[in-house]
């Protein structure tokens, strides 16, 4: 009993070890170059303004075109910056059912050097995209989650600011509303973080992506139950190329046709025998066991945060966050059978 227990206190301290920086959202370091998403973020949420031509924003909302626009916040410091940007409707999917799309906010490189920023010029917002306030608003928030238990599993991952947008119009003075929203951390910018650049190399091969990171975030897409998603197509993924020379490493993005999210317009995945949203399926490519084992230990290790973080995430009503967590139990209690998944996928390869 005295050794069982001395090995699993070892293979605990192990793990953390090796983990240690994938424990928690990756924090603002004070020698971070200072960024437009860095100074946004320093509260759980951040209250922002945006003023734009409303109705022109929703009538092109399938057009690239960009539009001009002020947006408003508050820094870490207290300070008040308000900026001339330039904004759009983004996404694919979205802009075709959303009632408010999903935007895409440029800055000028002159305004970011007059404040003191690096020119990460770029940010996206999820915004409340359905027009029943609850719903969007629940919608927003675990879309918002599932970014963050992300961040607990690795810092391969984007960082995301929640804020609550007042939204004003430049063209009617009575059309303003506020709704919750969240900031990703720019391509550009995550890529830079993590020492790497961003590749829209398509067809990559399983060999020329990193398989620790990519199976990483396979098991984390079955944990959230979203199998939109693809890396030969470059499909709600983006690729880093380690400056380095490393392998490509894959960081998912859009998890709103999860079953987590469970957002009213998702549809589930046909091609791999779903009727539901809320089913499951293990996508990615076979990992060897011993890999695969390290990191269901990694996730049942940060189990307590992942549920600490929903449990207290008090912005999502009481019934909404037991639902995200009796959905998140059901796959820990699916680990042993991701294991024999991956391993009769690995003896098929074999075969082969």
């Amino acid at each position: 009993m005295i050794t069982r227990l001395l090995f699993c206190a070892l293979l605990a301290v192990s793990l953390t070890s090796a983990y240690a920086h994938h424990s928690t959202i990756p924090p603002t370091e004070e020698n971070e170059p200072a960024s437009i998403f860095s100074a946004l973020s320093h509260s759980e949420v951040v209250e922002v303004t945006l003023k734009t031509n409303l109705q022109q924003l929703e009538d092109n909302i399938k057009t690239e075109d960009y539009q001009p626009a002020e947006f408003t916040f508050t820094d870490k410091n207290g300070q008040t910056i308000t900026s001339e940007v330039e904004v759009r409707p983004r996404g694919r999917f979205r802009r075709r059912v959303c009632s408010f799309p999903p935007l895409k906010m440029k800055f000028s490189k002159s305004q970011l050097a007059n404040n003191g920023f690096v020119t990460f010029r770029t940010v996206k917002l999820v915004t409340h995209c359905l027009e029943d306030k609850s719903e969007a608003t629940d919608n927003v928030l675990k879309e918002y989650l599932v970014y963050r238990i992300f961040n607990i599993l690795t810092d391969k991952s984007y960082r995301v600011q929640l804020v609550k947008i007042n939204y004003v119009d430049t063209e009617d003075s009575n059309e303003e509303f506020s709704r919750y929203a969240f900031i990703i951390e720019g391509t550009k910018e995550m890529a830079n973080r993590l020492g790497g650049v961003e590749s829209e190399e398509m067809n990559l091969g399983e060999e020329e992506v990193s398989t620790k990171d990519e199976n990483l975030m396979a098991v984390f897409q079955y944990m959230i139950g979203n199998e939109d998603w693809n890396i030969p197509l470059l499909r709600n993924v983006k690729l880093v190329q380690p400056n380095d020379g490393g392998s490509m490493i894959p960081v998912p993005y859009d998890f709103d046709f999860s079953g987590l999210v469970d957002a009213p317009y998702a549809v589930p995945n046909v091609d791999h025998g779903l009727t539901s949203i809320k089913q499951r399926a293990l996508l990615g490519w076979p990992v060897d066991p011993r890999q695969l084992k390290v990191h269901v230990s990694l996730f049942k290790l940060k189990r307590p945060l992942i549920e600490d973080l929903v449990r207290d995430f008090k912005l999502l009503g009481k019934y909404t966050r037991s639902e995200v967590m009796d959905y998140i139990t059901s796959f820990y209690n699916d680990l042993d059978k991701i294991v024999a998944m991956n391993n009769e996928a690995v003896e098929n390869k074999t075969k082969d």
